[in-house]
This record gives C-alpha cells, structure tokens and sequence, in this order.
C-alpha cells in the first residue's frame, strides 16, 4: 500500500503516519479474546499489528478497509437511518 489513497468521492486518503492521519483497527470478537488469553505482554502492539487497516476519507467520511493485509480497499459510506422505538430494544 503506498502513502496515498483515492477515495471513490476523488478525495484523498494520506496514509503515511508522518503526515498526521489517523488509521485505526478492526479486530475480531475471537480474536482479541485469542491475544487476551494467551497472556501476551504487549496487547496493545497485538492488536495494532494483527488488526485490519481502516482509514476514513476527510471528503466524505467512507471507510475505507483493508480486509486483506496485500488487497485491494473496500470503501464504506455512512448511511442513516430512521429507527422506531421498537427497534431501539
């Protein structure tokens, strides 16, 4: 993955850590309780290293995840929705 991505809206997505974006993880359920439970030290590295790559475009606010570690993103654009109190339980 290189420093810079194309969002689908044509924004762009820095990537490099120098440049002040901020990435964040995705980690599965079984996951972190398979790194809680092995009693590694550093958890937090585990996590950050063993997560999947999220970025969120500054033009329109899509996720943008890497599912893959060599893959090709997957773009996610927020959707609102109006919910009735039932839904709400």
């Amino acid at each position: 993955m290189g420093s810079l991505i194309r969002c689908v809206c044509g924004g762009d997505v820095r990537t490099n850590i120098f440049e002040g974006h901020k990435d964040y993880r995705l980690v599965q359920d079984d996951e972190f309780d398979r790194l809680r439970d092995s009693g590694v030290e550093d958890l937090a590295s585990q996590v950050f290293f063993g997560g999947r790559e999220v970025f969120r475009c500054p033009s329109c606010a899509r996720l943008i995840v890497f599912w893959e570690r060599t893959g090709r993103p997957t773009f996610y654009a927020e959707e609102h929705h109006k919910f009735d109190d039932k839904d709400d339980a």
